[in-house]
């Protein structure tokens, strides 16, 4: 894991926000150990726009293959636990190394969890679904994301054309 040095925030909330990720990567880190190939955090938080309270904290986890149900009921007690102490919302995507390196125009997301103060139960889960926006997400880990765990993201992510982006 990569630490984060708080001496580099301000009073945006951001460090708060940053160790949470941290936090969490590590959390499924121990529930899918060496089933994950990396986790990145990417969007408004790496970018230096994250602004508490109306940002979320983006993380693509990227894993070495399909998640087997007892991962996902893994991923999903992380997520009960961590629930009432985010910093907000939670974007979590799961994605398999290959759908990762090599994009599709419209990925598979291998598992999605969105953790909101907005939800009824704090957290949505969707399984194994087509995802466009995906093509977004990785083209912007690849550019301007954070490893928290494992390779730099333009080793785990493959090139994303610019029409698909522009597309989404």
């Amino acid at each position: 894991m990569t630490a984060y040095d708080s001496r580099c925030a301000d009073a945006d909330g951001s460090a708060e926000a940053r160790l949470f990720a941290d936090g969490l990567a590590n959390a499924y880190l121990e529930v899918l150990g060496t089933s994950i190939a990396g986790v990145i955090l990417h969007g408004s938080l790496v970018l230096g726009g994250y602004v508490s309270g109306r940002s979320d904290v983006d993380l693509l986890v990227v894993v070495e293959e399909a998640l087997a149900d007892e991962q996902v009921d893994g991923i999903e007690a992380v997520v009960v636990d961590c629930t009432p102490h985010p910093p907000g919302s939670v974007d979590l995507r799961f994605v398999t190394r290959a759908a990762a390196a090599s994009p599709a125009e419209v990925p598979l997301l291998e598992l999605g969890v969105e953790i909101s103060a907005e939800l009824d139960s704090g957290y949505a889960v969707c399984r194994q679904v087509p995802e466009r926006d995906l093509v977004v997400e990785f083209s912007m880990a690849r550019a301007h994301g954070h490893n928290i765990v494992g390779p730099r993201p333009d080793r785990l992510t493959g090139e994303v054309p610019d029409e698909w982006v522009l597309k989404v």
